[in-house]
């Protein structure tokens, strides 16, 4: 569980940082060769969709790793 709201986390922080944080950089160093304005498209409905992805993939794999080491005897895994 814990690994899904460290995601979440990421995603938002993503988010805020694709959306604000970017644009601005992108358009200072744009700025230099003539480019004034950026203009920023966003599909919300595929953002949202890949980000909610990214959030069950994150969780479900580290959920898979772990049955896969529950299940592993401790001497091996000392050993490895």
């Amino acid at each position: 569980m814990g690994i899904v709201i460290l995601s979440a986390f990421g995603v938002l922080f993503g988010v805020f940082v694709g959306v604000k944080l970017l644009p601005l950089v992108l358009e200072n160093i744009l700025s230099q060769y003539g480019l004034i304005k950026l203009p920023l498209v966003v599909n919300w409905g595929m953002s949202t969709v890949v980000a909610c992805l990214s959030i069950v993939a994150a969780g479900l794999g580290c959920w898979l790793s772990t049955r896969v080491i529950s299940k592993t005897s401790p001497r091996i895994l000392i050993v490895e």
